[in-house]
């Protein structure tokens, strides 16, 4: 009668330390190429959110005009502080009457919409800051029947206004503005006033809304780098990135808006 012999007894062999080595080598190479490939895709995610943002928004202003056919003089609203005085320091200060903002929340439902996912400034800040006219360089005034009437807006507030390139990241330069120059300014340059400004009642759907610079590289000092991209909403709705160098600019020199949307 046949039995059956079992078979050798085998140990169990374990990593070389070069098969270790080879291993971390794989895996860093891996993470050398993912890490990068995963920031983009982040990025695109935020530059979505962004555009996204900034349809909602023209869509609210649109809805705006609609019931009270002018178009609002602020996108989020802001602060209101007394002639002469300087912004307060945050939202609670007694010395400013902050007001109900003009799109939210009639008409922009969500406030995290005013606030792009780039900004360094969160919507738990409850910091005002001062804004400059890019045109004049001077501080804000949006309504000129009462000169020395500034607004503060809400630190957080992207669209409305933001950190001002090549001129230091703490100063806030406005995004949006009913009239970007006077018409005055204009016709004493020689230049004929264009109609590309929501001061308007019926202002071309090429009319630039606001912009956001937050995804075009810009450094702690507020700096664009030369191949920067900037973020443009026109009033048409269409939103589209264009060079930081052919961003809107109103001077007596330059004149009316330099972009135009893609057709």
């Amino acid at each position: 009668m046949k039995t059956r012999t079992q078979p050798p007894c085998s140990r169990s062999r374990g990593f070389t330390l070069v098969e270790l080595l080879t291993v971390i080598a794989i895996i860093a190479v891996l993470t050398a190429i993912l890490l990068p490939v995963m920031g983009t895709a982040r990025e695109q995610a935020r530059k979505g959110q962004c555009m996204t943002n900034m349809r909602s928004i023209v869509q609210g202003l649109q809805m705006y005009k609609d019931d009270w056919r002018v178009y609002p003089d602020a996108l989020f609203g802001y602060a209101r502080v007394l002639p002469n005085g300087a912004c307060p320091a945050t939202t609670t200060n007694a010395t400013g009457e902050l007001e109900q903002s003009r799109l939210y929340i009639d008409y922009v439902k969500d406030p995290k919409v005013f606030n792009c996912p780039n900004s360094f400034v969160k919507m738990n800040s409850t910091a005002l800051v001062d804004v400059v006219n890019r045109a004049s360089g001077v501080l804000h005034v949006d309504n000129p029947s009462r000169p020395g009437f500034k607004y503060c807006y809400r630190a957080w507030d992207s669209y409305d206004f933001q950190y001002m390139p090549n001129g230091g990241g703490a100063t806030a330069a406005i995004n949006r503005e009913l009239r970007f120059n006077r018409k005055h300014s204009l016709t004493s340059a020689g230049i004929s006033d264009s109609q590309r400004q929501l001061i308007y009642r019926n202002p071309p759907d090429s009319t630039v809304v606001t912009w956001c610079l937050y995804h075009s590289d810009m450094n702690s000092t507020g700096v664009v780098p030369p191949n920067g991209m900037t973020i443009v909403a026109f009033l048409s709705g269409r939103v589209q990135t264009i060079p930081y160098s052919q961003l809107p600019r109103w001077s007596a020199t330059s004149g009316p808006w330099l972009v135009n949307p893609k057709p």
